[in-house]
């Protein structure tokens, strides 16, 4: 706790993406990450392809695409609540043979997350895009 406060305080520049030199694709995202990881995808050409592009002189991972609008999808609660179902469900059925309650909660735990799959998968939901305009923007900064 004495490091993060002293560290808070005292220290006002922010970490850069890779500050212990890593090896693999999420060293080579700046800090804090945007909102789509990476505005293109990257040429992955080895294994640890950030570090072959460290190697190679690059400061940022070359791409593989051209620069395009990113297609995100919306936030949704329904991930956490079929999550949620689960736990019930799994619940439930640990306490099943001793209890009589267990098979009642363990299948309306299974119910709930059936439910809200189906409502998932059944929903139109087109999500969003960034345009590549504004993306342009940030990769020029």
């Amino acid at each position: 706790m004495i490091n993060v406060l002293y560290t808070s305080v005292s220290k006002k520049q922010l970490a850069d993406g890779d500050p212990w030199d890593g090896r693999t694709l999420e060293w080579a995202i700046p800090s804090p990450p945007p909102h789509y990881n990476f505005a293109q995808m990257p040429l992955v050409r080895s294994l640890d392809a950030w570090w072959r592009e460290k190697q190679d002189g690059q400061r940022q991972m070359t791409p593989a695409e051209p620069l395009a609008d990113i297609h995100m999808p919306n936030a949704s609660i329904l991930p956490f609540l079929i999550s949620l179902g689960l736990f019930f469900a799994g619940f439930g059925f640990i306490y099943y043979p001793t209890t009589e309650w267990g098979l009642w909660v363990g299948s309306a735990g299974l119910v709930f997350t059936f439910a809200c799959m189906l409502t998932r998968s059944l929903k139109d939901d087109t999500g969003h895009y960034i345009k590549k305009e504004t993306l342009s923007e940030k990769t020029e900064r």
